[in-house]
């Protein structure tokens, strides 16, 4: 389903503005509105008039498509602030179903493209909704929609960030149609599994807590509070059993104590009262290292019967995942499999502080560990992989055949020449996915990189400038990137850095004011000393500047900028500075043949 024109009454920096996204029409909206009662206090407001959802003017225009038949990309270009991510946040926050009852009645109007008459239609929120599955990226890759709620966050139920990273890439490698990514230089092969030998969690939420002992007959017996020393002998006793353990695991292979023993730690952290409770028994003993404390764990930790039955399985699995693997330095790696159940049961367990987890990619005999590459690269990976796998999260739980993909930035982080690559990337992505082929897409990409904008024709770009769409003369496609720079994210004040810009800048206003003032230095000899003292403070800094302007053209300005000045204050010593100047430029054995030459 194209996405046509978009209509926003007021949004941020947007207000009564229209946006054209498909390269068939050029569209402009002209409202008609009318009266309605708003809120308790019944006061009078305006809203669009229904019918004048018909006031859609349009011209067909004429195009030229580029990429697949079911993929249109659109890229809204601009400054910052000038309105490129309010668009998607229009288009994306508006499906929500807590923002849609919340919101202003018909703020924001769509119109989609209809094939059968080849021309532009309304559509409802509620009806775009039911018929699109819109994906919305930003430029930390954190993919999400929220048709029924769903995003990375609550498919992966994984808190941290890094754990949560590690759930999606291991989907990537589960993959087993790798041709979309087959452009990837890193596709995970491998998950390396290391035991994590300390706490790594932090029980300061505890200080200060009133702890009881009570007797046989409920009767407190003795109470205090937790200070720092008692969390202190915690720590202590904690990684005492965490070394004991892991050897325990070392020798059989039964992972079942350490996974007791994590989740007693984990539970605790979180302020658990089952877990509280055997605390305060550990406590009482004084942190008696022979104290019974796994089996009072697996009695007290899991009381209701449905969560002891999980985390019984879960043991059951990993002990499965562990059998007839050797340990290597605390850490196992794991071929990236078809069984997703165990691979997840560790990825989830890792939340707990039990496995140090690192996704691995073995190639030509070299291993390539995901947290080793530069930023962007791991954000390019990043992205691929999470809309892999929210995509076919989807696909399977709605199987809807229309997709609209905000990514916001996407470019951002990427090396030059990951950007110029990034539209192939993401056209294979879709044409070679076995969920997605066969889908159709509109994909808006905000965007500051002059290299994506000449992959995409003129009529597929949106310019924006203080929140509206403007015209801008520019063929875009295969264009110049100095071009695109200039033009195309208005930049009227050139391509030069600020910084290099503002140093030449002294060069030429200073020979502009000395140029004005010649007249005066050649008459009056008190201002030549002072204008030629100015000079002289300058003189190093000007050459030295002047010298590393890597713009030839610009260069030799500046330089001849330089030689006026010279001539200004003194002329003698300035030819003869040339005059040698020139006569370096040859050789004795030249000279002397020139002058044996002219005296014959």
């Amino acid at each position: 389903m194209e996405l046509v024109y978009l209509w926003v009454k007021k949004y941020k920096n947007i207000e009564n503005q229209g946006f054209n996204f498909s390269p068939r029409f050029k569209c402009e909206f002209k409202p008609e509105y009318e009266d309605y009662e708003c809120c308790e206090d019944k006061k009078i407001k305006q809203k669009i008039n229904k019918n004048s959802i018909n006031n859609l003017f349009y011209e067909r225009t004429t195009n030229t498509i580029v990429t697949p038949s079911n993929i249109n990309i659109t890229t809204i270009a601009g400054e910052n602030g000038s309105g490129k991510t309010s668009i998607l946040h229009e288009l994306f926050y508006i499906k929500n179903n807590e923002f849609i009852r919340s919101a202003k009645p018909s703020e924001t109007l769509l119109w989609i493209y209809n094939e059968v008459k080849n021309e532009p239609e309304y559509i409802g929120f509620e009806d775009f909704r039911s018929k699109v599955q819109i994906i919305y990226s930003d430029n930390d890759c954190e993919a999400k929609s929220y048709n029924n709620g769903y995003s990375i966050n609550f498919l992966t139920n994984i808190e941290d960030y890094k754990k949560r990273n590690n759930a999606v890439l291991a989907y990537l490698g589960l993959n087993k149609f790798k041709e979309p990514f087959n452009c990837l230089f890193f596709l995970p092969t491998h998950f390396e599994f290391k035991l994590i030998t300390i706490i790594g969690l932090s029980f300061e939420s505890l200080l200060n807590k009133p702890i009881s002992r009570f007797n046989k007959f409920n009767e407190e017996k003795k109470s205090t509070n937790i200070n720092s020393d008692t969390i202190r002998q915690l720590n202590h006793f904690l990684n005492k059993n965490i070394s004991k353990k892991i050897q325990t695991f070392q020798e059989t292979l039964d992972i079942t104590e350490y996974i007791y023993l994590r989740s007693f730690i984990y539970n605790l952290s979180k302020g658990n009262e089952n877990s509280f409770k055997i605390f305060e028994k550990l406590f009482f003993t004084g942190f008696d290292i022979n104290f019974p404390f796994i089996e009072l764990i697996k009695k007290e930790l899991y009381k209701n019967k449905e969560d002891k039955t999980i985390f019984n399985k879960t043991i059951i699995n990993l002990n499965q995942l562990f059998e007839n693997k050797r340990l290597v330095d605390n850490k196992f790696i794991f071929e990236i499999s078809a069984n997703i159940n165990q691979i997840n049961e560790l990825i989830l367990n890792a939340e707990m502080n039990v496995f140090e987890i690192n996704v691995v990619s073995f190639k030509d005999d070299q291993n390539i560990y995901f947290k080793e590459l530069s930023s962007g690269e791991q954000k390019l990976i990043l992205l691929f992989a999470k809309l892999n796998y929210i995509i076919s999260k989807y696909n399977d739980i709605q199987n809807k055949e229309n997709f609209l993909l905000l990514l916001d930035e996407p470019d951002m982080w990427l090396h030059p020449n990951w950007q110029k690559k990034f539209i192939s990337y993401l056209i294979n992505f879709i044409e070679n996915n076995q969920y997605l082929k066969e889908k159709k897409f509109h994909i808006i990409i905000t965007s500051h990189s002059p290299f994506i904008l000449s992959d995409i024709p003129k009529e597929n770009v949106m310019f924006l400038k203080e929140g509206k769409q403007i015209d801008v003369d520019i063929d875009t496609f295969g264009a110049n990137i100095h071009t695109l720079l200039s033009h195309g994210f208005f930049m009227e004040n050139g391509l030069m850095g600020e910084f290099a810009k503002s140093k030449i800048e002294e060069i030429k206003k200073f020979y502009e004011l000395i140029k004005k003032l010649e007249e005066r230095i050649n008459k009056k000899e008190k201002t030549k000393i002072l204008a030629k003292k100015s000079f002289e403070r300058r003189k190093e800094k000007f050459y030295n500047i002047q010298k590393i302007i890597g713009e030839p053209f610009l260069k030799t300005i500046m330089g001849n900028y330089l030689d006026e000045l010279e001539q200004v204050f003194d002329a003698e010593n300035y030819k003869l500075k040339q005059k040698e100047k020139l006569l370096n430029q040859f050789t004795k054995e030249e000279l002397s043949k020139y002058l044996d030459e002219i005296s014959d």
